[in-house]
């Protein structure tokens, strides 16, 4: 058990090791004070990030866990279950859930929840630049980058997916005009309600990190389409367009439809080709 003490809004922690406390402006949530812990846990990178009210009452957890996940092949469809799970929880339910097989980078889109207590506080700055600097999570808030750069979806081009063995793309949405991490296509796969999230690198290079330059494999963070290595995020049946960007819903939608891939599977070097898709 951890000891919180509520001293002029700042939270203490007393029996634990790699630790974060940090004040909150005034919110709608009424979160005061964030909580974060990176630990080890068989192996696996651990990250929590807690946010509590001034009675100390736990608001929303976000976790962060990279190692062996289990049941993670079922989702991503890989070999293994080694790769990334990040989940919110609010109540002791959980809001959100996604996994995928990267292991270094994590964009994480604060519309992919239809809870609105998870995406105001994903949105919240404290927790945001947190999740970043301790989690190499990166909240994208899609209303600051909309003033930026206008939205606009369309049905996704077929080379922007992969060709078979790469999956039909179900209802799949292709957004334009995000600053990060570039474009995206997003489908869903119907047979687990799964929605599938993969964003493009903004000048299309292939097999790189993000910069200019080339990598191999497990490095690279954009693969030989130049798209991420998918995100899947559990409990979606459809997708639609709604302010001009990608939006799942919890049931089948008409607006796009299914696509079959026409870009040739491969990899960077010599890696599993369905990592990336």
């Amino acid at each position: 058990m951890h000891t919180r003490v509520l001293i002029a809004s700042v939270l203490f922690v007393t029996g634990c090791t790699s630790s974060d406390q940090i004040v909150v402006e005034n919110n709608d949530l009424g979160i005061v004070a964030l909580e974060a812990h990176q630990t080890s846990e068989g192996g696996n990178s651990v990250l929590e990030l807690r946010g509590f009210t001034a009675d100390q009452q736990e608001r929303v957890l976000v976790r962060r866990t990279i190692g062996v996940i289990p049941g993670l092949s079922k989702i991503t469809l890989g070999p293994d279950d080694v790769g990334t799970e990040i989940v919110a929880v609010v109540g002791g339910k959980t809001k959100l859930h996604m996994a995928t097989r990267e292991m270094h980078r994590f964009p994480v889109d604060a519309s992919k929840t239809d809870d609105p207590d998870v995406t105001r506080f994903l949105q919240l700055s404290e927790v945001s630049s947190t999740l970043q600097r301790m989690g190499n999570i990166e909240v994208i808030n899609l209303a600051r980058e909309s003033s930026e750069l206008p939205f606009s979806t369309e049905s996704c081009p077929s080379d922007t997916l992969i060709a078979p063995p790469g999956p039909v793309a179900y209802q799949c949405c292709y957004q334009t005009g995000t600053n990060n991490p570039g474009n995206w296509t997003v489908f869903i796969r119907p047979s687990d309600n799964t929605m599938v999230v993969r964003g493009r690198h903004p000048t299309g290079a292939h097999c790189s990190s993000g910069s200019w330059y080339q990598c191999f494999g497990a490095d690279c963070y954009y693969g030989p389409n130049g798209f991420s290595r998918p995100f899947f995020y559990s409990g979606y049946a459809g997708v639609f367009s709604g302010g001009g960007y990608c939006v799942g819903s919890s049931s089948a939608q008409s607006e796009f439809p299914n696509v079959t891939g026409s870009f040739p599977a491969g990899s960077c070097n010599n890696e599993i080709a369905s990592t990336w898709y």
